[in-house]
């Protein structure tokens, strides 16, 4: 149940027309480009104007990856989804962080990760600004993310989604370690390698795609990130997105 996506299909059939097959790779590339500026304004707020932050938006336009959210239409999912969460943010630095709130429930409309966005804005209040949390605001973040599961469940008539193994596995069930350790070797193909990703994929087709090089690239490539970037907080907020996200 993703009401945003279906609603921007039919607004680019509405501004497309005919050269509707055209103009969906089109909004794509111009949603990715706003998204990109987003990453440059959020970087400016956390680490300061200058270079890195320049970069940092570059290195965010440019990667290989970020392809799939232009060429794969369905794609788009991921873009709208990082747009409402990047918004967000940049508005509760900015201090409207009431106004954030639209845009948040913006975000798990389009893809159910964002749900996560409120306790990655606590952590930033908290070790990123060292302020009080506001119990007030952030009370009505989760109202609002309850309504909005109720609201999925509602739509999906209580039987909740149907995912195809192993796309979807419980965390506690005794296959779930090794279901993270494909989806992480599946990932850093993706980001570091420019593979494809191919959805509902089985162990045998990410071991055929992705090597075990590419993991191990990740994994030294990460931890020599986190040793140089261990003592500046803004380094561990979207560490910890990433986190609960995955």
């Amino acid at each position: 149940f993703r009401p945003t996506v279906v609603l921007s299909y039919g607004l680019d059939w509405l501004l497309w027309g005919t050269a509707y097959a055209f103009g969906l790779p089109v909004s794509n590339i111009w949603l990715h480009f706003v998204n990109s500026i987003l990453v440059g304004i959020l970087l400016c707020r956390l680490v300061g104007r200058g270079w890195p932050a320049m970069w940092g938006a570059v290195l965010f336009a440019g990667l290989a990856a970020h392809a799939e959210c232009i060429w794969y239409i369905a794609g788009r999912t991921d873009s709208l989804a990082a747009f409402g969460f990047l918004a967000a943010f940049v508005l509760h630095l900015d201090g409207k962080r009431y106004g954030a709130l639209p845009l948040f429930a913006f975000g798990p409309l389009t893809k159910e990760l964002v749900i996560v966005a409120p306790v990655v804005l606590a952590c930033y209040d908290r070790w990123g600004a060292c302020r009080k949390i506001d119990w007030k605001l952030f009370g009505t973040y989760g109202i609002l993310a309850a309504l909005i599961l109720l609201l999925k469940q509602a739509a999906l008539g209580g039987q909740g989604s149907d995912f195809v193994h192993p796309y979807l596995i419980a965390p506690l069930s005794s296959e779930f370690p090794n279901h993270l350790w494909l989806q992480f070797r599946s990932y850093t193909g993706n980001l570091l390698a420019a593979e494809v990703t191919v959805p509902f994929s089985d162990a045998a087709t990410v071991k055929q795609l992705n090597p075990y090089w590419v993991p191990m690239v990740g994994i030294s490539v990460f931890l020599t990130i986190t040793w140089q970037l261990r003592k500046e907080g803004s380094y561990w907020l979207p560490l910890a997105f990433g986190f609960l996200s995955w």
